[in-house]
């Protein structure tokens, strides 16, 4: 096989050859996963989703399997070949050192955010991190990163990326304009609300966020007074463990919903076990 710029490729493996992996040749590969970490079902799903919408890509990784038989690498993708039913190709060696499953995965993974980098996108991790938020936003209408142990893949986020491209507006304003907010909680998740509340209305988004960062001329009725003062309580409160994302999120919102009905707030309160998590305004 030769490529664009003329340089030749030998598929002709040493121990392996590229195949043709349906459902029943990947349930016949995993009877011999016999000694790997324990499945991860959310990644799983993860793949499986990528490959019915057609978003799964093959990266060059291999199929891997020691010299007693025993699968040493990507069960994963095997699995998600088994629950997604589509079939797809991919190199499988035999008769791997032993001793080679050592170095599987032990290096860091790439993340969207360094994708994001590497493609030359500004605040690259506060970025995809915001993504992520929205993906969560999309799918479930929180900002819990633990609510149904849904992973996004990379397919999926640069989908919600695409879908949302003002999101960059959302992360460089918290970046530049709104750095007091960061005292309360991450970039993301403020770069995430500034860009939803901007949906909304954006003069009072930009409006909300000055006063949250600054606190200037706030009287103690105001809903954004009471955020920061509950915030900096729990944060106080917290000294030892970070407070929640979903929670500031919540409360967040909420402030955002009182100053936009013109409503005073003496007290900012969330219970996840009496209600529901709120909606923008």
């Amino acid at each position: 096989m030769t490529n664009s710029n003329g340089f030749n490729f030998n598929f002709e493996f040493e121990n392996g050859k590229v195949l043709t992996i349906n459902r029943k040749k990947a349930e016949h590969m995993l009877e011999r996963n016999t000694n790997n970490r324990p499945v991860n079902q959310a990644r799983v799903d993860q793949i499986a989703r990528d490959m019915i919408s057609g978003d799964w890509v093959f990266n060059g990784q291999s199929v891997t399997f020691d010299t007693d038989g025993v699968q040493m690498d990507k069960q994963h993708t095997l699995l998600g070949v088994v629950k997604s039913g589509v079939t797809i190709k991919m190199p499988v060696f035999y008769n791997v050192d032993k001793r080679a499953k050592r170095t599987i995965d032990t290096g860091r993974g790439r993340t969207f955010s360094d994708n994001l980098g590497i493609n030359g996108e500004l605040h690259s991790r506060t970025l995809g991190s915001a993504v992520k938020f929205l993906y969560l936003w999309k799918h479930g209408k929180t900002l819990n990163n633990t609510s149904g142990g849904k992973i996004p893949s990379m397919a999926e986020m640069y989908e919600v990326l695409g879908e949302n491209p003002k999101i960059r507006k959302g992360v460089d304003s918290i970046m530049t304009r709104h750095k007091g907010v960061r005292l309360y909680g991450s970039n993301a998740l403020f770069s995430t609300l500034y860009y939803l509340f901007s949906k909304k209305d954006h003069d009072s988004a930009e409006l909300f966020f000055e006063y949250f960062g600054s606190g200037d001329g706030l009287g103690v009725a105001n809903p954004i007074f009471s955020l920061r003062e509950k915030l900096t309580k729990e944060r106080l409160n917290n000294t030892h463990t970070r407070v929640g994302s979903w929670w500031v999120g919540a409360m967040t919102i909420k402030a955002w919903n009182a100053m936009r009905t013109s409503s005073t707030c003496k007290g900012l309160r969330f219970n996840p076990v009496k209600e529901d998590y709120p909606r923008i305004k």
